[in-house]
């Protein structure tokens, strides 16, 4: 990984920490952190005011494995089928858009409120 964002961003400063926590913590110190979108969003949970950035043209996919008990054949199979499924008809971008990138998380449109929409007490 050290030698990628050294390619990618050649005059940056790169700093080893023992945990993320730290970048958060200690913010003030670190420009930016570099880790998996995924363990990111995460964080984001437990600090609100960061937010995940993915560079749209350097997309990297990771593998997900899941491990099975020692003869899960019929399980394997059925998971091997259901992910193949989601996969085509467009739910698991659907849930990476949402979950990952943040897509669709923030309202449009207010929520229809009986204060606003049928009082009219406020605006």
């Amino acid at each position: 990984l050290f030698d990628k964002v050294s390619v990618l961003i050649p005059h940056a400063e790169i700093s080893f920490i023992e945990s993320p926590r730290q970048f958060f913590t200690d913010s003030l110190q670190f420009d930016a952190m570099v880790h998996s979108a995924e363990a990111g969003s995460a964080w984001t949970l437990v600090y609100p005011s960061f937010s995940v950035v993915i560079p749209e043209d350097r997309m990297v996919q990771a593998p997900v494995a899941m491990a099975l008990a020692e003869g899960s054949l019929e399980l394997s199979e059925f998971l091997d089928s259901w992910l193949e499924l989601k996969n085509r008809d467009g739910t698991i971008d659907q849930l990476y858009e949402f979950w990952i990138l943040g897509k669709g998380s923030q309202l449009d449109e207010q929520k229809w409120s009986v204060i606003r929409n049928v009082l009219h007490w406020v605006d």
